[in-house]
């Protein structure tokens, strides 16, 4: 999408610390902020596919 991560938190509405954070596994992703980065990409018609 082009997005730099403070982009993405900012647009999601979360911090970009708590999002750099999930992403290196270092803290477990809150309800709320899922909800916030699930809602940002399905506003955006993103849709992930697993691996296997």
């Amino acid at each position: 999408m082009g997005l730099s991560q403070v982009e993405l938190a900012r647009k999601a509405g979360i911090t970009q610390k708590a999002l750099g954070e999930f992403e290196l596994g270092k803290r477990p992703i809150t309800a709320r902020a899922n909800e916030k980065l699930r809602r940002f990409f399905d506003e955006r018609q993103v849709q992930f596919i697993a691996a296997n």
